[in-house]
């Protein structure tokens, strides 16, 4: 549920009795001349009256320019930003400069790579992304060491063909969600996410999983969804991400290791035409 503020912004800026530590300011278009925040919340008297701002939601604005927003980096609280479901197409340079952001959310905008603004936002520990048009990191984001706080990455429902091996230095990340994107292959890099408890993969084109040798050093993951691909075959290594639960319904398999049901929490291969155990050699 999208918290909303009823008072126009002019009232919320202005109201004495209010610390302004939370500012929603969702679907109120209207208060957004031609799609833009500059005039209404990067002029010096709006910052300055957002003195204590922590929690900022543009949300559903149809917002096409983030111009000025670099003002509120004189807002040394702010943590979170919610910019989601508004036209979007790049985020503005200033933007790098809210080196305090621990969370983004950006999901359903225009944007056709990862923002190379976002590199220098090393503080970021969410990073939200999905239901854009995203078909690459942009260089900047690419840079080994970016995102070293970054807990959870969500970029489901892109366009996503490849993954850069970057992803393998996110030493932090928890919960990476990749789920309805173009993948066909995965980076070798993706077995050193050693904090990894979630990873979804479902609804892509993968025809293989990592090598085997490398699967169980995802140590920490819980949760697999793999369904709704073009798998194959499947490493019998998986069985020494016990007790994880994986979804491997709606692909192509032909054989399941031997002992792999037994030795996982939850194992779904629903939607095979034909699935045999395959007895270790």
């Amino acid at each position: 549920m999208i918290e909303q503020d009823t008072r126009k912004i002019k009232e919320i800026l202005q109201d004495e009795e209010d610390e302004r530590r939370d500012v929603f300011l969702a679907r109120r278009s209207a208060e957004f001349p031609m799609g833009s925040i500059r005039s209404v919340l990067c002029r010096a008297q709006s910052v300055d009256a957002m003195a204590n701002l922590v929690n900022l939601s543009l949300y559903g604005n149809n917002l096409v320019s983030l111009g000025g927003i670099e003002a509120l980096k004189r807002c040394e609280s702010l943590r979170s930003i919610d910019i989601g479901n508004n036209k979007l197409t790049s985020l503005s340079e200033g933007f790098a400069e809210l080196t305090s952001l621990e969370e983004l959310v950006a999901d359903d905008n225009a944007f056709v790579e990862v923002p190379s603004e976002l590199a220098s936002l090393r503080n970021l520990e969410v990073l939200r992304l999905s239901g854009n048009r995203i078909e690459r990191f942009a260089e900047a984001c690419e840079a080994h060491g970016c995102w070293p706080k970054l807990r959870e990455l969500s970029l489901d429902n892109n366009e996503l063909t490849a993954l850069p091996s970057m992803i393998g230095t996110l030493g932090a990340l928890e919960t990476l969600v990749l789920r309805g994107n173009k993948l066909q292959s995965l980076p070798e890099e993706l077995a050193s996410l050693q904090s990894l408890t979630s990873l979804s993969l479902s609804s892509n084109q993968l025809k293989t999983f990592l090598p085997g040798p490398l699967v169980p050093q995802l140590k920490a993951l819980e949760v697999l969804l793999l369904n709704g691909n073009e798998l194959s075959e499947i490493p019998a290594e998986l069985a020494e991400l016990a007790p994880c639960r994986v979804n491997l319904a709606n692909n192509r398999l032909e054989t399941i290791p031997q002992g792999l049901k037994e030795s996982l929490s939850d194992l779904n291969v629903f939607g095979q035409k034909k699935v045999k155990s395959k007895t270790k050699n």
